[in-house]
């Protein structure tokens, strides 16, 4: 596992990115968002403005970046707008999507946790990342999504506790 933090780039400036991913991305020391593009130019400079990175003006323009080693799709996926960016990624066996009716801790971990524990899984993906990411991105991913899946049920459990535990 690499000490070297991974370069995100955001393809889309959603609402979900906005309000849950990119909070909880900006605690985890081992992301360094790099840069966030959308098809409106003041729209990505409202996101890197309050989140960091380099505005980006055009979807291909962020994919054809070299300092960028994993892309966080939080597209619309129901016109099918979040699968064709992802083409290339999911038909090379890079990546994975989860819908956005599926994303749940549980859907999270049961969909990505794998990674974490199936090292020929894991071995698979990353031989076809190696193309398009930087080494073992997709295993960092993991950790974080699987991090961030923790948190948020820590906090469900701790908003249904009892009053006085």
């Amino acid at each position: 596992m690499s000490a070297v933090p991974i370069r995100l780039g955001v393809l889309g400036c959603a609402g979900i990115a906005w309000r849950k991913m990119l909070p909880a991305l900006a605690h985890e020391p081992g992301v360094v968002l790099t840069a966030v593009a959308s098809r409106q130019a003041d729209r990505a400079a409202r996101f890197a403005e309050r989140f960091g990175g380099e505005p980006v003006v055009g979807y291909e323009a962020l994919l054809e970046r070299s300092d960028v080693d994993a892309v966080y799709v939080p597209l619309p996926h129901g016109n099918g707008e979040q699968r064709l960016n992802a083409s290339a990624q999911l038909a090379s066996g890079a990546a994975i999507v989860i819908d956005d009716a599926e994303l749940t801790p549980e859907t999270v971990v049961s969909q990505v946790g794998p990674l974490a524990i199936d090292g020929i899984m894991r071995d698979g993906m990353t031989a076809s990342a190696a193309a398009i990411a930087g080494q073992h991105a997709d295993e960092m991913v993991a950790r974080i999504v699987l991090a961030a899946a923790a948190a948020a049920q820590r906090k469900r459990k701790q908003t249904n506790r009892p009053a006085g535990d």
